[in-house]
């Protein structure tokens, strides 16, 4: 939202009915009635100030198989019936988060400014554990693995973002 480019954003529970069809041209949602109360899926959706729109519809099992996919505590949730995963304990909160943060890292604003920088460190670290050597997803590791996604290389930025490198240069407290 800080970049100024967003008109509107937003994820939603969808109940029966309430979406007639997906244009599987446009990916348009023609939106229909109502008909229950019983939630089948979830939608992101984000239109840019440029008049750009896009939606992401998930149904619940698709968003269930995410989960079970890529979190390890969901997944022992199913096998043993227990209740410990946020995706067991709070399922409609993770499924908004889930269909806006894949809507946002395939079609929201992404650039080598600072906001867009902000935006994509914060896609890459979302329900990671940030170690020295980069991002460790605890929770999408196989039993005894460790894998460790290291950092983006540090990129070239425009040099109205750089630091004055001659400021360094006369501080007394440069070490040599």
């Amino acid at each position: 939202m800080r970049s100024g480019q967003y008109k509107t954003l937003n994820s939603s529970a969808v109940c029966e009915g309430q979406i007639k069809e997906i244009d599987f041209v446009t990916g348009e949602i023609i939106r229909g009635e109502k008909i229950s109360d019983n939630v089948v899926g979830y939608l992101a959706y984000m239109e840019l100030i440029n008049g750009f729109r896009k939606s992401l519809y998930m149904s619940v099992e698709e968003l269930q198989e995410h989960a079970e996919k890529y979190s390890q505590s969901y997944a022992y949730d199913l096998r043993s019936g227990k209740k410990s995963s946020v995706w067991t304990t709070n399922f409609a909160a993770m499924a908004k988060k889930t269909v806006l943060k894949k809507l946002l890292s395939n079609f929201g604003i992404i650039s080598i400014d600072p906001s867009g920088l902000a935006l994509a460190t914060a896609l890459q670290a979302d329900q990671s554990v940030v170690t020295e050597k980069g991002f460790r997803y605890v929770d999408n590791e196989p039993s005894g693995e460790e894998k460790i996604v290291p950092f983006n290389e540090v990129i070239d930025l425009p040099e109205e973002f750089q630091e004055d490198e001659s400021a360094d240069e006369e501080s007394p407290d440069k070490q040599e």
